[in-house]
């Protein structure tokens, strides 16, 4: 099945648990796991390309997210679980503090839609949605989980921030080079140490 109906709870327990391991290989061991570590099963589904992020909570504060775009499944899980333990933004994750950390993974639907000017002239967000500029070489992402700690006065404000994420001007919202896209997200997290 396409990845865009999401994965099945099996195959998120996976996703999470090779994320997971992922790091622990990388922080302990000093090297960068390969697919073929982890005995994917099924297997189908960790070889589709998708975009996603993987994101680390430790004591409920965020230490890390990183965005890949267009890798496989599994290829794309452990390079964005490295590279959100070692978020430039955030205090780098040290491996003590994995038993600790909660780490969610979040696939974009490969669907974007354009924003129109009539939606964002309605001013509206739709909080449940991904969110992708695009100018230029330059892009930025919004996603459901940016509403978790930032407030906006509406949708005109929050893509005026977006354009700000990716080093565009605010101001740019209706030049015609900007593209907007909103999108579908699969998103789920571990309970707590490792746990679905």
């Amino acid at each position: 099945k396409p990845l865009r109906w999401g994965l099945d709870e099996k195959e998120k327990k996976i996703a999470l648990k090779m994320a997971r391991e992922s790091i622990r290989i990388f922080l302990e061991e000093k090297r960068t796991p390969q697919v073929k570590d982890f005995n994917l099963i099924p297997a189908s589904a960790f070889t589709s390309r998708t975009d996603l992020d993987v994101t680390i909570w430790v004591s409920g504060d965020l230490r890390g997210s990183a965005i890949v775009e267009n890798q496989l499944l599994g290829e794309g899980i452990i390079q964005a679980a490295i590279q959100a333990s070692r978020d430039l933004r955030f205090t780098p994750l040290e491996l003590e503090e994995l038993k600790n950390a909660r780490i969610e993974i979040i696939l974009f639907s490969d669907l974007k839609i354009p924003l129109s000017r009539s939606l964002i002239e309605k001013n509206e967000i739709l909080y449940d949605k991904g969110y992708l500029v695009r100018r230029g070489g330059q892009e930025g992402w919004f996603l459901p989980e940016t509403f978790n700690g930032l407030r906006f006065n509406g949708l005109k404000e929050f893509l005026s921030h977006l354009l700000e994420k990716a080093s565009l001007l605010s101001e740019e919202i209706f030049d015609r080079r900007t593209e907007f896209f909103i999108f579908e997200v699969d998103d789920f997290i571990e309970r707590t140490g490792g746990e679905k």
